[in-house]
């Protein structure tokens, strides 16, 4: 029996652990459009640039916040954007045509950093850059029902970025923002399979939400 009087000790609050054991998790999903920029493949007899319709590009990341106002995350990316003409020479042929056909796709696998600036409303601005890895897909490329390359190569990839968030309450908070992505120059081969090296960069309006885990 408790004796009389004796104060009963109160239960200690269980402390909240956020994804993986880390504090102040979030995650954040974005979807938007994607500019893939005019390229230029040259090498094996290639020498041709290429433009691209309007694409979409959407991300996933898991991050932690850190008391200085800086953030780390790890992020997934998909972009993926249609073949609009090709000028130049391809596969030993001259072409300056708008009858293409084909896609070229893009998948990473990125390490960022962002600063939220100090504020004092539901606003916060932020700034981003970002170190990976890409890999860029070309899908069935074509020029007037002539197939052009189907290849794909792994390269080193960066972005910038940077862009505004509203706080709708305190866990849910509202992206837009803007990233330059680019990567190390890609090797493909074309149908005969030949080499030719490409470029690559593109621009990304994106909107989103990030969502406190913790």
């Amino acid at each position: 029996m408790v004796p009389q009087n004796m104060p009963v000790p109160r239960a200690t609050p269980t402390e909240r652990i956020g994804f993986l054991g880390l504090r102040n998790t979030y995650f954040r999903g974005s979807l938007g459009l994607h500019l893939l920029s005019e390229t230029h493949s040259e090498g094996g007899g290639d020498n041709y640039d290429a433009e691209f319709q309007p694409g979409f590009g959407l991300s996933g990341a898991i991050g932690t916040e850190l008391d200085n106002g800086f953030r780390l995350e790890g992020e997934f990316l998909y972009s993926n954007a249609s073949l609009k003409q090709i000028s130049g020479t391809a596969v030993s042929t001259v072409y300056n045509t708008e009858v293409v056909d084909g896609d070229v796709s893009t998948i990473a696998f990125m390490g960022n950093a962002a600063y939220d600036f100090p504020h004092n409303s539901r606003l916060t601005p932020f700034i981003m850059g970002g170190v990976g890895f890409a890999g860029i897909f070309l899908n069935d490329l074509s020029v007037e029902e002539n197939a052009i390359a189907d290849d794909m190569d792994w390269v080193f990839a960066m972005q910038l970025g940077a862009g505004v968030t509203f706080a709708l309450d305190n866990r849910t908070k509202i992206e837009i923002g803007y990233r330059y992505f680019e990567t190390q120059d890609p090797e493909f081969s074309n149908k005969n399979g030949t080499p030719y090296e490409s470029i690559y960069a593109s621009h990304n309006f994106l909107v989103g939400a990030r969502i406190d885990l913790n």
